[in-house]
């Protein structure tokens, strides 16, 4: 009986639990100023991890109908925590040119520190956009002085109910990014928790054999 319970609950942890968590998407540019396509619908929310090479990076997100577009611009932590030079601009096409929507200059914006609730990893981070805008074709541009650097870019506002696997890819995803040893992992939440319910039944099933044991002895 005790290991039917134990089976069930296993189950139910690692994949029947919905995890809000978000879709991590590697930026990789072979062509310089290609542009990455959004595909997901906003408000949905995804991180886009990159790798300024030289030149800027670009995003485009088209839609048929307005809605909220959320940007924000996320650096890893350094050493001395300076500000980053990471700077965005939004554009959108209009009448075969483009209208500005908004610039977020590094040197404009106080930079703090901030914990993704997912992964557990620090990251320093600016302001954030995030206005109703009309139906259209926006661009979104990160670049640094030199062109230099790792970013995340995070895009919406709501995260996405999906399962316990996805959201274990996407912390691995991350902590590959950062180059941070994935044993780390154990400090996100999607880790410590299963592992620390599984460590609990463990105890539960010795208890309960150490007192079964006792009452066959007896």
């Amino acid at each position: 009986m005790f290991r039917i319970v134990l089976f069930t609950l296993l189950l139910f942890v690692w994949c029947g639990v919905p995890v809000h968590a978000y879709e991590v998407l590697q930026h990789t540019t072979e062509v310089p100023y290609d542009v990455f396509l959004i595909e997901s619908k906003p408000p949905t929310q995804q991180l886009f991890i990159g790798e300024l090479q030289d030149f800027p990076e670009m995003y485009k997100i088209d839609s048929s109908e307005p809605f909220l577009l959320t940007v924000q611009i996320r650096a890893l932590p350094n050493d001395g925590m300076s500000s980053p030079k990471l700077n965005g601009i939004i554009v959108r096409q209009k009448d075969g040119s483009v209208e500005e929507v908004v610039r977020l200059n590094s040197t404009d914006i106080t930079w703090g520190k901030g914990r993704d609730y997912l992964t557990g990893l620090l990251y320093l981070v600016g302001e954030t956009f995030s206005q109703e805008v009309s139906a259209g074709v926006y661009h979104i541009e990160v670049s640094a002085p030199q062109n230099i650097g790792k970013y995340i870019l995070v895009v919406g506002s709501q995260p996405l109910a999906v399962g316990y696997f996805t959201s274990l890819g996407a912390v691995s995803k991350m902590y590959l990014f950062y180059g941070t040893s994935r044993i780390f992992m154990l400090r996100s939440p999607i880790v410590y928790y299963p592992v620390g319910i599984i460590i609990l039944l463990g105890l539960i099933g010795i208890t309960w054999r150490w007192q079964h044991g006792r009452k066959i002895y007896a």
